[in-house]
């Protein structure tokens, strides 16, 4: 049995690294805030807050803003829902427990889209709410990546959950995005966490489907992408060998349990060597040319024996 082609999950890797990265560069102090002349009162609970916050004084800085919120006044002020928002952001990132961390961003991006909201209909400059919202938006990504690679079953939806949020902000702050190549790496992570769990388990059909569906979209997002095209035909290869016979010569018996049995192992066994080959024309490396010929076998197809220029 092979295992799956893995250098899509360096790639993976490489990104969530390049959101990460993101994080680090967001950590700016927050934007002063000019008082207005009509303001009574100079020192408000959101810019004790905000200064409560840059000297790293967390506790106290959260009890002062959900003062400035609970106000009447205060609570009419774009800045103090930015600074409730940069409050939580910057708790995000120091919680130690997911769901800690989830109802902090939670909270953060309900205040940054509160602030800008709120900006619009007063025309007033947004207060780099922007900037806020992607670097949270990245962090969404991050989690829906690493989640797809956590993985416990099929029906494992969590890393969805982060994928839509993640939709979602991004669409706020940059309309029109083009999310091919995130959804792609999202549902490569998630397709080949499902074929491992698959492979401990061959007998599970639900896996063996879920982790189909994920490749097949995959490649639906990215036609080039010859590490789906290969794992996938990989995937109906290993499906056809766990649950019909071969003979010692490697290929199908004509019988395999029946004739409803047989067509679906011939027609899976037929997918391979398509999905197999198409990897090929587009990667024609030694690895691929030796799983298609394995996938060949199995239907009694002649080998290819060269790998082409």
């Amino acid at each position: 049995m092979y295992s799956p082609y893995t250098p899509a999950t360096s790639r993976v890797f490489a990104l969530c690294i390049l959101f990460v990265s993101l994080s680090v560069s967001s950590m700016q102090a927050i934007t002063p805030y000019a008082v207005h002349p009509n303001d009574s009162v100079p020192q408000r609970h959101s810019f004790i807050a905000a200064q409560l916050c840059q000297e790293n004084k967390m506790d106290e800085s959260i009890k002062e803003i959900e003062i400035a919120i609970s106000d009447k006044e205060e609570s009419l002020d774009m800045y103090t829902w930015y600074v409730r928002g940069f409050i939580y952001k910057e708790k995000f990132k120091i919680e130690t427990t997911t769901e800690l961390k989830n109802s902090s961003r939670e909270i953060a991006v309900e205040s940054f889209l509160k602030s800008e909201e709120m900006a619009a209909k007063m025309k007033e400059a947004t207060l780099n709410h922007n900037t806020a919202l992607k670097y949270l938006a990245s962090t969404y990504y991050n989690d829906a990546l690493l989640a797809a690679g956590q993985l416990i079953d099929a029906n494992d939806l969590v890393c969805e959950s982060y994928l839509k949020k993640y939709h979602e902000l991004v669409g706020k702050t940059e309309p029109g995005h083009d999310f091919t190549n995130e959804d792609k790496m999202f549902n490569n992570a998630k397709a080949q966490r499902l074929y491992m769990l698959w492979l401990a388990q061959p007998e599970n059909e639900t896996l063996f489907n879920a982790s189909k569906q994920a490749f097949e979209t995959t490649i639906t997002l990215d036609p080039t992408d010859c590490s789906s095209k290969y794992n996938l035909a990989v995937l109906l290869h290993n499906h056809v060998a766990n649950h019909y016979r071969t003979n010692s010569a490697g290929t199908l018996e004509k019988c395999c349990q029946g004739k409803e049995l047989c067509a679906e192992a011939i027609q899976w066994s037929q997918k391979a060597v398509e999905l197999c080959q198409q990897a090929y024309d587009l990667c024609p490396t030694a690895e691929i040319r030796q799983a298609l010929n394995v996938c060949r076998k199995t239907l009694e197809l002649p080998a290819i024996e060269e790998i082409k220029n």
